[in-house]
């Protein structure tokens, strides 16, 4: 794709291609996407949700907290799971999105 300007045609996916480049070359950008101590930052989120799911777990595996208010894991994964493979959720995603387009 390319936009024409009164100085001529500037081809973007060429420019984003050279800045692309510009940025695996120059060290301070790569330091940009990692912590202090050379962990990538995309393993943040990934170590928050781990940190949650075993916390909720031992929260919930020896009674802590009541099913009531909050249940296992392994229980909502398995009312996941059966929802799933019985269309519950399909047929709801459909009549949902057809309140939505009519509702329009």
């Amino acid at each position: 794709m390319s936009v024409t300007t009164s100085n001529g045609t500037i081809a973007r996916s060429r420019r984003s291609v050279y800045r692309h480049d510009s940025a695996l070359q120059n060290p301070q950008a790569q330091r940009a996407h990692t912590l202090p101590w050379g962990v990538p930052v995309v393993v943040l989120p990934w170590l928050l949700a781990l940190v949650l799911l075993i916390g909720w777990y031992i929260g919930t595996a020896p009674g802590h907290i009541n099913s009531l208010i909050l249940p296992a894991p392994a229980d909502v994964f398995s009312s996941l799971a059966d929802g799933i493979t019985s269309g519950l959720y399909l047929s709801n995603a459909l009549v949902t999105v057809q309140e939505s387009i009519f509702g329009f």
